[in-house]
């Protein structure tokens, strides 16, 4: 992951894709589909099309491709979607819950 520039996964259906999580983690964009059940946001972390749409997904790759710019934009955003699900976040709101309950 760490060498590529783009990651795809398109799916007809995936409840919340690991391999979308270690993508984000890494900083890459995104290019999925509207079917998968991902974090991945359009057009801030990544790119997603309708499930078999194959000109659409085409266009989404080439558009990230073609574009640095807009390459490292979404892989900021998609890091920073990752952070905010770290284990150590995820800890936290936790236990910060449990305490509420427990007064």
């Amino acid at each position: 992951l760490w060498n590529c520039d783009v990651f795809c996964l398109p799916s007809y259906r995936d409840a919340f894709p690991g391999a979308i999580m270690e993508a984000l983690a890494c900083a890459k964009p995104v290019v999925t589909t509207w079917e998968a059940d991902t974090l991945v946001i359009d057009g801030e972390s990544g790119l997603r099309v309708p499930a078999g749409d194959v000109d659409a997904l085409a266009q989404a790759l080439l558009k990230l491709l073609r574009n640095e710019g807009l390459r490292e934009r979404m892989g900021s955003s998609a890091r920073a979607i990752a952070e905010e699900f770290a284990l150590e976040h995820i800890a936290r709101k936790f236990v910060d819950v449990y305490h509420g309950l427990l007064g």
